[in-house]
């Protein structure tokens, strides 16, 4: 439950999809919080607009064009349950590395976060007030756990071995969440190149991923078993979710979009994407924007974590 609304510091106003927050507690507006959320580009959050009612603040998001996760539980699969954690754990991560906002005024309850129907993607409610929803971040990583353990438990028939695992992962508070979105992400592109090897010929004919093999990057030096698994035919890798396709969130000494991966006619290429600290093969370091083939048993050095070609 929000707790903001437990505590009596707002009240909440419902017309369908679309709400309202009336700021009724002692709790000062954000005016900066409120004007990155009017000016924001990447698309995380539900729209909100700040009005006056009875001289109280009150906040309308407009949510009608969206589904809340939670009207979505009767018919959830096990694949679909993954891609949308995983888009809730990439929008979360998204928001952390904007900086410019704080996780603790999101609201985790499933019948406030959203889904775009078209894209898959997830929608955030945020209060902008002083008064936050999760008192330290630690209770906000707490409740995106149980949140999205809820989107997991949703599923009652054939739960998958996929889910299970992700399940327990998410369970076990050793398990940085970083990797929980990671291990997904390695899962949702495998699911839709598969898809696309049963309903695209085309595919097939033009040397698409699903027709080829993929490799994985197992990290050698990491603070948690972390591996990346690269079917697609490029990929970008790097720090910052906004910009790369494979996301590596334990050293801040690899760049927001460090290298990319290629894959042509079978084969692999790695090229650096210009970063600061360097792209290495075997202990070579890479010039930028130059394709270097790699093959399994190859030790990869982003920065200063080493990966093996696997």
């Amino acid at each position: 439950m929000n707790a903001l609304i437990d505590k009596g510091i707002i009240k909440e106003l419902n017309n369908g999809n679309n709400f309202e927050y009336i700021v009724t507690g002692f709790a000062s507006f954000i005016d900066t919080d409120y004007k990155v959320l009017q000016s924001q580009s990447n698309d995380l959050f539900v729209r909100c607009m700040k009005i006056m009612r009875n001289g109280k603040t009150d906040f309308c998001y407009l949510a009608d064009e969206y589904k809340p996760i939670s009207t979505m539980f009767s018919s959830i699969t096990s694949d679909y349950a993954i891609e949308l954690a995983t888009n809730l754990l990439e929008c979360i991560n998204n928001v952390k590395n904007n900086g410019f906002l704080s996780c603790q005024s999101i609201v985790l309850d499933t019948d406030k976060i959203f889904v775009n129907g078209n894209t898959k993607k997830i929608k955030l409610v945020y209060i902008p007030i002083s008064e936050r929803v999760f008192e330290t971040s630690l209770d906000f990583e707490e409740a995106l756990r149980t949140t999205v353990c809820e989107i997991f438990n949703s599923v009652t028939v054939e739960r998958s071995d996929k889910l299970e695992g992700l399940m327990a992962n998410t369970l076990d508070r050793n398990i940085p969440l970083e990797l929980v979105y990671q291990k997904g992400r390695e899962i949702v592109p495998e699911r839709e190149a598969n898809n696309g090897e049963e309903t695209s010929q085309e595919n097939i004919r033009t040397g698409g991923s699903s027709k080829l093999g993929c490799v994985k990057l197992v990290a050698l030096n990491a603070p948690y078993p972390f591996e990346i698994k690269i079917s697609e035919d490029d990929v970008v890798i790097g720090k910052k979710a906004e910009l790369s396709d494979k996301v590596i969130g334990f050293n801040n000494a690899i760049s927001r979009r460090h290298c990319r991966i290629i894959k042509q006619n079978g084969d692999f290429y790695i090229m650096d994407e210009g970063s600061a600290n360097g792209t290495f093969v075997n202990n070579v370091r890479l010039e930028p924007n130059n394709r270097q083939l790699i093959n399994k048993g190859d030790v990869i050095r982003l920065a200063n974590s080493d990966f093996r070609v696997e």
